[in-house]
């Protein structure tokens, strides 16, 4: 279910040395290793770490300050932060250090909560992705790439409908309804409602910009 993943890369870079920061057990890693990326990672969970080194078989850092780490371990032609940014309190910063492991021409994937999307208008506080505390920034797509060009990272393409999105989508209705009851068996029955809302929303949410995510693809400018 994650190959859209490999394949987003892959239309920007086709191989090199590839990070992925935040891949939990790496089943992005394993695409990114079969389509002959040097493929490494950096993860704060010292379980997936050991996953990702014995059975992914890429080599993985474990650190709780991954901003930290990266310094000096580049430079990198792929670095990818699927739903890392929103967790990094400056996130600002942690753009900045990871736009200098890049190399030139080299891309930054991000994906992230959309705070623009149409479940986030509807539902406000109760949307899942607010999920405060642990979540501790919802950037618009359009801030982020304001950003990210004053590094030198210009966006080269982004959508809210890719299936990572599409999958989101669903999860934020049936989770808005869940949570609606603390009864078990009534969450059952609130998640159907969920899924059935999902779909009956679909043609909205595939709108560009109105999916619960977005993804976007960022390239490092040539020095002249």
């Amino acid at each position: 279910h994650e190959r859209y993943k490999i394949d987003i890369v892959r239309r920007f870079k086709p191989g090199g040395r590839l990070l992925e920061i935040g891949p939990s057990w790496g089943g992005f890693l394993h695409l990114a290793k079969q389509a002959k990326f040097e493929a490494e990672a950096i993860e704060m969970d010292p379980a997936c770490c050991d996953f990702i080194r014995n059975v992914v078989g890429v080599p993985a850092l474990q650190s709780k300050d991954p901003m930290q780490a990266i310094r000096g371990m580049g430079p990198f032609d792929v670095v990818a932060l699927w739903h890392v940014i929103e967790h990094i309190p400056e996130v600002w910063d942690a753009l900045a250090v990871v736009a200098g492991q890049l190399n030139p021409g080299g891309i930054l994937v991000v994906a992230a909560p959309n705070p623009c999307s149409l479940q986030f208008k509807i539902q406000g506080r109760r949307w899942p992705h607010v999920d405060a505390p642990r979540h501790v920034l919802l950037a618009p797509a359009s801030l982020l790439a304001d950003r990210l060009r004053s590094m030198e990272l210009v966006r080269v393409w982004g959508t809210t409908d890719d299936p990572g999105s599409r999958g989101w989508n669903t999860f934020g209705w049936e989770y808005f309804f869940m949570n609606l009851s603390p009864r078990m068996g009534m969450k059952q029955l609130l998640r159907w409602l969920g899924v059935g809302m999902s779909f009956l929303l679909a043609p909205l949410e595939r709108r560009e910009g109105k999916g619960s995510t977005y993804t976007m693809v960022f390239r490092k400018e040539q020095s002249i």
